[in-house]
């Protein structure tokens, strides 16, 4: 094997989504997610919130207009009621445990999905026609105190502070948003 193919490999950290659960059951500091919606829906939200962290940011999908949330719901084929449905049913167990400052909806660019989950960022692209949890080589693993954990952390700071708004702002964009 060539030394450029050895460094590749080394310079690789792969990870798939048995480990981003566990990573998401033993945290102890933080979690920050960004995605369209959780792929397990309900049962991811409770595996957060059943951390009970002071530290929990989510950022999930905006229906305002000219959200990359549009070309997502085409390239997956869904109609975008069951799309706005999938996100209203992430963040209700967050509402119903008073969490909503936590929840942020993103209307800008989509650079993938993102989790900082403590010392570890986890991410991967967003595939056109399919979940994006559904492919293990798409799963990537950094730390966070690395150049690439520290880049994904500042691509989600980004995303947190300048590409999405709060859950008051979304219910103008998803009617199936509603206070509990």
């Amino acid at each position: 094997m060539s030394a450029s193919a050895l460094r590749f490999r080394a310079d690789t950290e792969e990870s798939d989504d048995i480990e981003y659960h566990e990573a998401i059951k033993d945290a102890r500091e933080r979690i920050w997610i960004s995605q369209t919606w959780f792929p397990g829906i309900e049962r991811d939200a409770a595996e957060i919130i059943q951390r009970e962290l002071r530290d929990v940011r989510v950022v999930l999908a905006s229906f305002k207009e000219g959200s990359p949330v549009h070309s997502r719901v085409l390239g997956r084929k869904l109609k975008l009621s069951r799309a706005k449905a999938n996100v209203e049913s992430c963040v209700r167990l967050f509402l119903e445990h008073g969490m909503k400052p936590c929840l942020r909806f993103c209307y800008g660019h989509h650079p993938g999905w993102i989790a900082v989950i403590d010392a570890w960022v986890f991410w991967g692209p967003t595939p056109i026609h399919r979940d994006n949890h559904s492919i293990d080589f798409l799963f990537h693993k950094h730390p966070v105190r690395g150049p690439k954990g520290r880049f994904w952390v500042e691509q989600f700071e980004l995303l947190w502070e300048n590409f999405s708004h709060d859950y008051d702002a979304e219910k103008s964009y998803n009617e199936e948003l509603v206070e509990s």
